[in-house]
């Protein structure tokens, strides 16, 4: 029994390695990534609210591509807008619109999540307007992300292929927890029933 538990396992392991390859091995346009460089933000903004816009690496899963938008005042205000605008191939995910507040040199960070659709560019911008006791002030930042076809943003990164290859591995686990605990549950029917067939012959 044990050898042919064994047997069983390293069956599965072949198995899962065959499935893992195609993924792990999948080629990219190098041309077209060389040629293409990551667009840095273009931020508009005042001394009295500055702004940093952050981008994270896509979620292979679903392909949601998240943006932090970091706004460091020199001013306290509770009546604030987040504008946000995706303009080009993506659906944008989130709110569009939020309402914040701001307390003097202290960061506030707002996020805003998109999901590209295909091959193009979408243009992300994000547009704060704050209304303080000495006026009214506001500050801009936008940036551009290329998608492949298969809504992939470019320039492939590290971060993203090591993305790729944890929901590859949480995808494996998750088949090996069926595939065992299905092994083992009939398994353990198997030996009720026959152990119920030979109680059965001996009455």
């Amino acid at each position: 029994m044990h050898i042919r538990v064994a047997k069983f396992f390293s069956l599965f392991a072949v198995v899962a390695l065959v499935l893992a390859a195609p993924a792990l091995a999948q080629e990219t346009n190098f041309d077209q990534l060389s040629q293409t460089e990551e667009a840095a933000p273009v931020i508009t903004d005042v001394e009295a609210l500055r702004l940093q816009l952050v981008q994270y690496t896509q979620n292979p899963e679903n392909k949601d591509v998240k943006f932090d938008l970091v706004i460091s005042p020199t001013f306290s205000s509770d009546r604030v807008q987040v504008t946000w605008q995706a303009i080009g191939v993506s659906e944008i995910i989130s709110d569009t619109v939020q309402q914040i507040s701001l307390l003097a040199g202290e960061d506030k960070t707002v996020s805003f999540v998109i999901r590209p659709r295909g091959l193009g560019a979408t243009d992300v911008r994000a547009r704060v307007e704050a209304f303080a006791a000495d006026g009214t002030y506001s500050a801009t930042a936008s940036k551009t992300i290329g998608t492949f076809e298969n809504a992939e943003v470019f320039p492939i990164t590290n971060e993203y292929r090591i993305a790729q290859l944890l929901v590859l591995v949480k995808n494996v686990s998750l088949i090996a927890v069926v595939i065992i605990g299905s092994y083992l549950l009939i398994r353990f029917v198997y030996k009720k029933l026959r152990d119920r067939a030979f109680a059965d012959t001996q009455s």
